[in-house]
């Protein structure tokens, strides 16, 4: 998908960021295919040039240095104008990025906190008797045996690293500093090291589609203008 010649693009002087305008529009129509129609294009666009217009010297050099820019530009368009879109999903229909996730992330670090040690695995308890006694359901009971489960499988899909740094803390304890000192990074670079290897897990503990978001509106904000009103109206209408 070529949109036009990288020396085109790139002279001696500035790059002329408006050439990129085919591939925003590109852009922008994929995403909007994912998102109710009252969601406007317009306003997707004008972000996406917002970030264009901030990235301007990443993408010159990227244009200039990578033979694989377009894709790649094509690529990172697509997560603006993609973030741009969830942004307005949630204020329309009132909840938040969090609420996608199938585990809050309190949930996932709680469950971090107990999840490599064998005895909060027991899915029995004792009756008076000494009998075992079977325990309901998680949901019901707060039994966490499935969410460990869960957990578990979803450690093991991480790149390594990311699991030698839960590991070091949720196993063996291991504060930010000492994190840090292993990999030989600062306290704050490490602290961050550990939210996104956390944020890694609630990934790949999975995800609600968007389009249940939209169906357990509740009707808690009131709408107000054109795009609120046929917002309210497709909502209805599906019911």
């Amino acid at each position: 998908m070529q949109v036009f010649s990288t020396q085109k693009a790139v002279g001696t002087k500035m790059f002329d960021i408006l050439k990129l305008n085919p591939l925003a529009d590109r852009v922008v129509d994929s995403v909007h295919a994912s998102f109710p129609d009252h969601h406007s294009k317009e306003d997707t666009k004008s972000s996406l040039w917002v970030w264009l217009i901030e990235n301007r010297g990443m993408i010159e050099s990227m244009i200039r240095n990578s033979p694989d820019w377009e894709g790649n530009l094509y690529y990172m368009m697509v997560r603006a104008a993609n973030q741009h879109l969830r942004e307005e999903d949630q204020a329309t229909y009132n909840y938040s990025a969090e609420d996608v996730f199938n585990y809050p992330l309190d949930l996932v670090r709680e469950l971090l906190l107990n999840v490599f040690n064998y005895a909060d695995w027991q899915s029995f308890g004792d009756r008076g008797d000494g009998q075992p006694k079977a325990k309901g359901l998680a949901n019901a009971t707060g039994d966490h045996v499935a969410m460990y489960v869960d957990i578990k499988s979803a450690f093991g899909k991480l790149p390594v690293d990311q699991q030698l740094t839960l590991l070091r803390v949720y196993r063996d304890q291991w504060s930010a500093e000492g994190v840090g000192e292993e990999l030989g990074i600062s306290t704050e670079a490490a602290k961050k090291r550990v939210s996104r290897a956390v944020a890694a897990l609630q990934r790949r503990l999975g995800s609600k589609p968007y389009s249940s978001m939209r169906q357990g509106f509740s009707g808690r904000r009131v709408p107000s203008g054109n795009l609120d009103a046929l917002a309210q109206t497709e909502r209805e209408y599906e019911g």
